[in-house]
């Protein structure tokens, strides 16, 4: 994954679920969805944190 300005978010917990990202584009694509996935859940889940 190629580096973004600002990609650092400021909140551990979303910034390593979009860790899990990088290199993705070198994974096999069937990878993707299952990385997908877990940052789906994974931001979701903090989402979930904040409004409780």
């Amino acid at each position: 994954m190629s580096e973004l300005p600002g990609a650092e978010t400021g909140d551990a917990a979303v910034d390593e679920a979009l860790r899990t990202l990088e290199g993705l584009e070198d994974r096999d694509l069937r990878e993707h969805v299952t990385a997908f996935d877990g940052v789906h859940r994974a931001l979701a889940d903090r989402l979930a944190e904040g409004q409780g």
